[in-house]
């Protein structure tokens, strides 16, 4: 994870009073789920209000996502955790007579060799995940830290980086990494998730994801949300003014109760 820095450049000082009494909202969803138009319109409403907002874009990023790019396919294959349904055959030595019925198996050398790789990739993929899930969650805290206006506005956040970590280290324990982040990132005062079917979001956004990677991610978010009694789930499929207004009046009662 890099900072940039820049020299002789100095922020003013933010009351903790002014901290306090930021509106934080995040916007969460497929890509293609509109969040964009829903950000423009809040932003457009808070003006007329004559709240000044800001909008953060925080795409994930991940300190170990950068080393694991320069090592070569060959060693990250080796290293990539195997899935628990595979099955090891290991060939039983000429030697090695077959276990009696009823008897229970006498572990080779070579069972054993496939279980001490097992855990150690096992272990590897656990200290990198963790690295991860820290390293997003101080990354969020920076960029979300440096802002003074009244609603923060932060495109894709907690929710986004949960499913990409989930996507990236599907075998480590998601409750782990799920309560690091949670645990290091701010808690948002609004988390909006925009639910909209794959097939829809693909015809909208069909450069990066297929249909089955975007079905995959909408059943994480899904899964994410029901277990966060703070995410607010809306259907994006409705007319957008009809979800710009429920957002704004959202907002409104958290800017009113500042």
């Amino acid at each position: 994870m890099t900072f940039e820095l820049q020299a002789d450049v100095r922020r003013p000082k933010v009351s903790r009073k002014r901290r306090r009494h930021q509106v934080r909202v995040s916007f969460s969803g497929l890509d293609g789920a509109g969040k964009s138009s829903q950000i423009e319109s809040l932003v457009a409403g808070l003006g007329e209000q004559g709240r000044s907002a800001e909008v953060l874009w925080m795409p994930f990023k991940f300190w170990p996502q950068q080393a694991k790019n320069v090592v070569p396919e060959r060693l990250r294959s080796r290293l990539r955790p195997r899935n628990q349904l595979e099955v090891v055959q290991v060939k039983r030595s000429d030697q090695q007579p077959a276990p009696r019925e009823g008897s229970s198996p006498t572990p080779t050398g070579a069972t054993v060799r496939v279980k001490a790789v097992g855990a150690l990739r096992s272990g590897a993929w656990t200290v990198i995940g963790t690295v991860a899930a820290v390293s997003t969650g101080l990354s969020l805290r920076h960029r979300i830290s440096s802002s003074d206006a009244d609603v923060l506005v932060l495109d894709r956040y907690r929710l986004d980086s949960l499913v990409k970590l989930r996507w990236a280290f599907p075998h480590l324990p998601q409750r782990w990494l799920a309560g690091i982040v949670r645990s290091v990132a701010p808690r948002p005062d609004l988390e909006v998730l925009f639910k909209v079917q794959p097939e829809v979001a693909y015809a909208r956004k069909p450069a990066q994801w297929t249909v089955d990677e975007l079905t995959r991610q909408a059943r994480l978010y899904d899964e994410l949300a029901a277990g966060s009694p703070t995410v607010v789930t809306l259907d994006a499929a409705r007319d957008p003014d009809d979800v710009a207004r429920e957002v704004w009046a959202r907002v409104r009662l958290l800017l009113d109760g500042r």
